[in-house]
């Protein structure tokens, strides 16, 4: 497993998965605009790279009620494969599972939270 920083745009809307093996989660795909720098110019590849993500409880909980199809993320997480059936037949599928996830505030988009205030919560219960 290996550390990945992924910034791209949801394409898809969160799916929660509650039969996860580690407890509930919620799976999604970020598409990210990958390129390279060819002589001091950044070259956008032709095609983006997908990464299928997984978000661990209780991540998954915000994740799900926070993010939608569009929205620009940030996240940090360790990536490993998983196998999946697709057609019958078993596919590799690289996946990386969310330690950290953000919204790009620097897309010029709008998110709503509502601050839980739950015992154990970082936010003050006095809010």
């Amino acid at each position: 497993m290996r550390i990945r920083t992924v910034t791209g745009t949801v394409a898809q809307d969160p799916e929660e998965v509650p039969d996860a093996p580690r407890g509930a989660s919620v799976r999604f795909t970020v598409v990210e605009r990958t390129g390279a720098y060819l002589r001091g110019d950044w070259v956008a590849h032709p095609t983006p790279t997908t990464h299928h993500v997984e978000v661990p409880f209780p991540l998954s909980t915000a994740a799900a009620s926070t993010l939608a199809r569009g929205t620009e993320v940030i996240l940090v997480g360790k990536e490993h494969t998983e196998l999946r059936a697709a057609g019958g037949a078993q596919v590799e599928v690289r996946m990386v599972r969310a330690d950290y996830l953000g919204v790009l505030l620097s897309a010029g988009q709008r998110v709503s939270v509502e601050p839980t205030g739950t015992t154990g919560s970082w936010w003050p219960a006095d809010y």
